[in-house]
């Protein structure tokens, strides 16, 4: 117990360290990370003989350019080879199988606890307060009694998003959350199945999103149902555990620079300043199974200045999506599904959508209202569509009477194009 108190102490004192500090931290945990690969974990030292790289080679984030991506698959193929020799009790970490194959991260238990206080420290900068009642919807494990739970600080009672959908409604009415902690796709579950808004089941002080993106119409139900209350995003991974969130200022996500690099790439180079990438992820903290250069498939947007907020980190806008969100254009460029989301955002009666490219040309729109529009508001809504497309593709609207909500996650695109995983 008095270890993890000092541990987290020192994590929030990061905050206050100026630039200069935090990069000499990144450094020194980066040469360490390297060197561990390379000597401990087969799969690395493989690749960076491969690649001819030894571990003194990489001494910046910048030198890890030298490297190659690795890739979910690769892992998975790498099997053992991807585990450090000698590490000891190990935890799985099963990420949601966005792709259709569930993926295993495995960390020690000083990893967990590490990656718990970050979590910790990413809850109390979004604005959690010690006498909040947090209600977490959506994740499947529970939240063990911890100590400061016990005297009545950071209450958390967590809903998993596995439970029939009228237990849920039940546990988070019953619950009273000062601060809501909800996957969107779960959320958007629970309000379809209760018939309500939000404030029909509760009435908390502030919203927290993540493990998915939140869609804008989602968004601005919630605002219209609960204009007081706060929102805001946090981005995480199974594999990463917390990537970034916003501090109270709302400005941005702020990255986890004490434990992680991020690089933003698109075909393999670094995107320019203020322009979109695929993410790409080296762990510090994680030496049990380390990610090196790990092609995480969010697509993110850095923002060129920091918050005002003080602390000296990075800040990003929040994820557009993953590449395999994307639209595939007749060209084969690839653009968010993000402008077809915005195209519903008056759509007030919409409880549900999803986009399915079956052609290069043609998206079919999946839309699920509260009470079926007429016609003409219909090939309105497939006008707004095709504008937000470029490349003149088509729209072809589908009403559906009710969505299915396919367990925790609910994709909003759908590529069913020949290749597409």
């Amino acid at each position: 117990m008095i270890g993890e108190v000092l541990e987290f102490a020192g994590l929030l004192r990061r905050k206050s360290w100026s630039r200069a500090r935090l990069d000499e931290l990144r450094r020194a945990k980066l040469r360490r990370l390297i060197h561990h690969a390379y000597h401990s974990v087969p799969y690395y030292r493989r690749l960076m003989e491969k690649a001819g790289v030894r571990p003194e080679d990489v001494d910046e984030p910048s030198d890890l350019r030298k490297l190659p991506v690795t890739t979910k698959q690769e892992l998975r193929d790498a099997g053992e080879d991807c585990l450090a020799r000698g590490c000891g009790e190990l935890t799985v970490r099963h990420t949601s199988g966005h792709s259709g194959v569930p993926f295993e991260v495995r960390v020690t238990p000083a990893e967990c606890r590490t990656r718990r206080l970050r979590e910790f420290r990413m809850l109390m900068g979004a604005g959690v307060r010690p006498r909040d009642r947090l209600t977490l919807l959506g994740p499947l494990r529970t939240a063990p009694r911890r100590l400061h739970r016990r005297i009545g600080l950071y209450r958390m009672e967590v809903i998993p998003g596995n439970l029939p959908d009228q237990e849920m409604v039940r546990r988070l009415q019953e619950s009273r959350p000062d601060v809501l902690w909800a996957y969107p796709t779960v959320l958007k579950t629970v309000l379809y199945r209760a018939g309500c808004g939000l404030s029909g089941l509760a009435k908390p002080r502030l919203l927290i999103t993540s493990a998915q993106v939140m869609e804008s119409a989602l968004r601005t139900q919630l605002r219209a149902d609960l204009p007081e209350m706060d929102i805001a995003s946090i981005y995480g991974s199974a594999e990463a555990g917390r990537i970034a969130a916003e501090c109270r200022w709302r400005r941005g996500l702020h990255l986890e620079d004490d434990a992680l690099i991020v690089e933003l790439v698109e075909n393999g180079s670094p995107v320019e300043p203020g322009c979109e990438g695929t993410v790409v992820l080296t762990c510090l903290d994680q030496l049990a199974m380390p990610l090196i250069r790990y092609e995480q498939g969010d697509r993110c947007r850095l923002r060129p200045t920091p918050c005002s907020c003080g602390w000296q980190t990075p800040v990003m806008d929040a994820p557009a999506g993953r590449n395999a969100d994307m639209v595939t254009l007749p060209s084969g460029r690839k653009i968010s599904v993000l402008p077809l989301d915005v195209a519903l955002r008056d759509q007030t009666d919409l409880l549900q959508y999803r986009f399915v490219q079956k052609r290069l040309d043609r998206i079919e729109s999946q839309l699920c209202y509260r009470t079926p529009p007429p016609d003409e508001q219909l090939q309105k809504v497939r006008r707004r569509l095709e504008e937000a497309l470029p490349e003149g593709m088509e729209v072809h609207i589908r009403l559906i009477p009710e969505m299915r909500f396919e367990g925790v996650k609910f994709k909003v695109f759908v590529s069913e194009l020949e290749g597409s995983s």
